[in-house]
């Protein structure tokens, strides 16, 4: 069936029912490439489903993780052309990786330098390891016995934990506690007094390693930076070019190829800090093709083909502004009123698109069922 008005290369995307998965289904869609795309997700109920870029026929469901490298293999045997894969969340970067030697046959996957390298560096003591080599500074980290307060605590490994699982700890008894309902392993660190929370989005080919702009945070929910954002231009200086050589020369170190980001803190005192790489498409990267620069669409392209000279833009000018819906919880700090002019004001959400209406209609279905009625 997957034979079905395939003109170009297949694209598979493998994500949740998050808006991660929907920003790249659009980056696509807009282009007027969505009948190449073919979807893998969960079998829970899900907003993708409700997009005008995928139909039912193109979607496959997974009832488990571990479903998810043979499902892409059989249905890459269907075509002709190797499909591409963009995956839309550790869970799913960590199933395609462990199985990278059987379906980098029949697939374009990101890829790290050798063969189950991307799962490797989702352990974030790898990924400080390196980062230290690459000359980035970098949050002290404690053991159980020596921990300096307030600190903060994160899962060594995203796939075995998420954002939900970072706490901030004031005291020996709060730690107790955290560890208590935590049985996973996590880093304990020391926690820096930010200035501001960004991240640089970017893609990494075999040609160059592409980063247009960077993120700052202005509103930002707990455990999370998926929240209301002015993503600008990287050459408006404040990100050094020193960083950004650095930020390179770490994605050179594991060799990765595929779409990214990685997140920084910038204390108070100007320093910045390296926080982690995320080696999949990042939640907040809709943004960077609402500002002119699609690359789900570079990644597709030019992924198999690195002789080729890439035309596409790679940089803008104007610094958008970005307002997810999950951030309507701030409406209880900031008010209904103000928070109603930031969203209409905004150049892009999370769900509410003009093109593609009935995400945003089954979000907010989805939202006032929950908080009304519950």
């Amino acid at each position: 069936m997957f034979r079905l008005n395939i003109m170009g290369k297949p694209i598979f995307i493998i994500g949740g029912s998050h808006h991660n998965t929907l920003g790249v289904i659009r980056a696509f869609g807009e282009l007027g490439i969505a009948k190449d795309i073919v979807l893998f997700i969960d079998n829970s109920d899900h907003i993708i489903t409700t997009t005008k870029y995928v139909t039912n026929e193109r979607i496959h469901r997974f009832s488990s993780n571990c479903e998810i490298a043979e499902l892409v293999i059989q249905a890459a045997s269907k075509f002709d052309s190797k499909p591409v894969v963009i995956c839309c969340g550790d869970p799913y970067i960590d199933a395609i990786d462990n199985s990278s030697d059987i379906i980098s046959t029949v697939c374009t996957i990101p890829r790290a330098s050798h063969f189950g390298g991307i799962v490797e560096y989702l352990d974030k003591n790898r990924q400080r390891d390196l980062a230290i080599k690459c000359g980035f500074k970098l949050p002290r980290k404690f053991e159980i016995d020596n921990v300096k307060f307030p600190c903060i605590l994160k899962p060594e490994n995203s796939t075995k934990g998420s954002k939900n699982d970072i706490a901030i700890c004031k005291s020996e008894a709060e730690l107790k506690e955290y560890l208590k309902s935590h049985a996973s392993i996590v880093s304990i660190e020391e926690f820096i007094e930010k200035e501001i929370e960004f991240q640089l989005i970017g893609c990494s080919l075999q040609q160059q390693i592409i980063i247009p702009g960077y993120t700052d945070i202005i509103r930002q929910p707990e455990n999370t930076n998926t929240g209301y954002l002015k993503y600008s231009p990287i050459s408006d200086g404040f990100v050094s070019p020193e960083l950004l050589e650095k930020v390179k020369k770490l994605i050179r170190g594991i060799g990765y190829i595929g779409l990214f980001s990685v997140e920084f803190l910038r204390a108070r005192d100007g320093k910045d800090y390296f926080l982690e790489i995320n080696m999949r498409n990042d939640g907040n990267a809709y943004c960077v093709t609402s500002a002119g620069v699609n690359l789900p669409y570079l990644w597709y392209k030019y992924a198999d083909n690195p002789d080729s000279i890439i035309t596409e833009q790679t940089d803008f000018s104007k610094p958008i502004y970005w307002l997810p819906e999950d951030d309507l919880r701030s409406i209880k700090k900031i008010g209904p009123t103000k928070w109603l002019k930031q969203w209409i004001s905004a150049d892009s959400h999370a769900y509410a698109n003009k093109k593609d209406p009935k995400p945003f209609v089954y979000y907010f279905l989805d939202f006032f069922k929950r908080h009304i009625f519950h």
